[in-house]
C-alpha cells in the first residue's frame, strides 16, 4: 500500500469504492473505522505516466477487530467517512439493486454462524443493522443520512467521538428491546425472561 487516508484525505478515493465500504460498515455497525484504517492501495500494472491525470485510488479497509457489538452495546459506531462528499452522493443503480435485494440477511446470518461467530446477540445487531440499511436506501437516503442514524452525535458540537447522547438507532433498539420484554413478560411480570431475541432463547415458545 502507499499509506492511509489520513496521509492522502477522502478526495483521492473512489466514489463506488466508498459506498462500498459504508455498506460493509453499516452492516458490522463498526466501531472502529477511522482514517488509518482504510488504506491507499499501490498502483500496479501502468507505469504513473501512462496513468490519467486524477485517476482515483483504490482503498482497502482493514482492522475489523470492533465489529458486530451486542445488540445492548451500540454507542461505539463511529465512521470516518460520515463526512466525506462521497456518501452525500446517491447510491449507483447497481449498489442499490445489491441492497435491497443481493442481500439475504438469513443466509449471511447462517454464513457467520459456521464461521464460528455464534453470538446471538451480536447476529441481531447485524439483521437490524441491514435492515435499516434496505429500508433506507429503498427509500431515498444517502449513505450519509442512514450513518447519522447510527452515531452518537453531540447536539451542540456535532461532534461523534465523545458524545454521550444516544443515537436514533440505540434508542429504536431500546425501545423495542423494552416493548418485546414487557410482552414476553405479560406486562412485565416480576420473573425477567431474559430474551436474546435469537435461536439462544431459552424459551422460544414465550418469544412468538
Amino acid at each position: 500500500n502507499m499509506g492511509d487516508c489520513e496521509d492522502y484525505g477522502s478526495g483521492v478515493l473512489d466514489t463506488g469504492d466508498v459506498h462500498r465500504l459504508a455498506v460493509l460498515d453499516i452492516r458490522l455497525l463498526n466501531a472502529d473505522r477511522h482514517g488509518s484504517n482504510i488504506l491507499i492501495a499501490r498502483d500496479e500494472g501502468s507505469p504513473a505516466s501512462a496513468r490519467p491525470c486524477g485517476a482515483k485510488k483504490k482503498l482497502v479497509p482493514i482492522d475489523h477487530g470492533f465489529c458486530l457489538p451486542c445488540y445492548t452495546k451500540l454507542g461505539g459506531t463511529s465512521f470516518a467517512w460520515s463526512s466525506w462528499p462521497q456518501v452525500r452522493e446517491p447510491l449507483s443503480a447497481e449498489l442499490s439493486t445489491f441492497v435491497e435485494k443481493g442481500i439475504d440477511i438469513a443466509a449471511d446470518v447462517q454464513l457467520l454462524r459456521e464461521n464460528g461467530i455464534d453470538n446471538e446477540a451480536c447476529l441481531l445487531s447485524m439483521r437490524m443493522s441491514t435492515h435499516l440499511l434496505k429500508v433506507g436506501v429503498a427509500a431515498g437516503l444517502t449513505l450519509a443520512q442512514i450513518s447519522q442514524l447510527l452515531q452518537r452525535e453531540d447536539p451542540e458540537t456535532g461532534d461523534t467521538a465523545s458524545s454521550q447522547s444516544a443515537s436514533a438507532f440505540e434508542k429504536l433498539v431500546s425501545n423495542a428491546a423494552a416493548a418485546a420484554q414487557c410482552r414476553n413478560n405479560k406486562g412485565c411480570a416480576a420473573r425477567a425472561h431474559h430474551c436474546t431475541f435469537g435461536s439462544a432463547c431459552t424459551e422460544p415458545q414465550r418469544c412468538g
